[in-house]
């Protein structure tokens, strides 16, 4: 693992970080580039660690730090933490003598898997740590798993054609914002267009709907934001769903289910911060490739939508019907 251990102290140095720490999938601490001897204690009280756990999404946010996890991380960070408090004329009356606690500007993010098995079969001693991690759920990781999105497979394994061959009610007529969203593009994979891809637009071709083009199909929804700071992230929600009804589009289509949460979910709150008037549907691809598959809508959870635009209903009736 000094491979590891190596690039993650670098790292904090050249970034001029006080604290740089990296955990496994529940918040246990895998190494400390601190304190390299403190390791496999759990970090779950860490509002930022426990947002991204939860979330899969990145988090950057003010937070207040004990001074047990500084004592944990540096002795110095403690000691540079600690103060008296001083009585001026226009002070309040407080009980505290001294703070010890910090405040710091935080951010965490999870290490997404596409590349690290490459790491786990560089380095048999992080691969340790990390099955050391998951015996508790009886699970073990060999650095050999590659891991791919579903609309990747349907594309790459099963292909347009076999696709188009099972489509027995065409979506004529919808159109559709294909949203990638900021995750599915990163990192880059063999030659892909992060810039403009197209794939989606294709698939959505393939079973019969009209894919617009439109400038924020590849922007950020804004989801690792809601929590730390909820206006910038309904802003960036606004933009989203002005570009698509700018196309005049139909209903928004996702591949991501937080993207799916928070096109659809937020729209109330960003019509009532910003004064819009938002009402379009936003799906799964799935949904939509279901419904072209005469699949009944009630399966695919059609009826469920929070919001349900004008074009949605004559859909479901169309498969309905059949």
């Amino acid at each position: 693992m000094d491979g590891v251990v190596e690039e993650l102290v670098k790292v904090k140095t050249e970034e001029g970080l006080d604290i740089f720490t990296l955990t496994d999938a529940t918040g246990k601490v895998i190494i400390r580039a601190n304190n390299l001897e403190a390791f496999g204690d759990n970090q779950n009280h860490n509002e930022l660690i426990t947002a991204v756990l939860s979330r899969n999404a990145p988090v950057a946010a003010t937070v207040i730090v004990s001074v047990a996890d500084l004592r944990v991380e540096s002795p110095l960070l403690a000691k540079q933490a600690f103060f008296k408090f001083i009585d001026t004329p226009m002070a309040r009356t407080r009980d505290e003598t001294e703070e010890t606690n910090s405040m710091v500007l935080g951010a965490a993010a999870p290490i997404f898997d596409l590349q690290g098995h490459l790491i786990v079969q560089k380095d048999p001693d992080l691969a340790e740590h990390i099955n050391y991690a998951l015996e508790v759920d009886n699970l073990h990781v060999t650095g050999t798993s590659k891991v791919r999105h579903l609309i990747e497979v349907f594309i790459n394994d099963v292909g347009l054609e076999e696709i188009k061959s099972k489509v027995s009610n065409p979506l004529k007529g919808l159109r559709v914002a294909p949203y990638y969203g900021c995750q599915i593009l990163r990192p880059r994979k063999d030659h892909e267009d992060v810039e403009n891809p197209q794939y989606f637009e294709d698939l959505l071709s393939t079973i019969g709907a009209e894919p617009i083009e439109y400038s924020s199909k590849a922007r950020c929804c804004g989801g690792s934001l809601i929590i730390t700071n909820r206006k910038a992230a309904l802003d960036m929600v606004r933009i989203l769903l002005q570009d698509a009804i700018n196309h005049n589009a139909d209903v928004i289509a996702t591949t991501c289910p937080m993207c799916n949460v928070n096109l659809e979910v937020y729209q109330d709150q960003v019509n009532r911060e910003f004064g819009t008037q938002f009402s379009i549907p936003v799906m799964y691809f799935t949904q939509l490739m279901g419904l072209a598959m005469g699949i009944a809508p009630r399966r695919l959870g059609i009826r469920k939508r929070l919001v349900f635009g004008a074009s949605l209903p004559a859909l479901a009736q169309s498969v309905e019907s059949k």
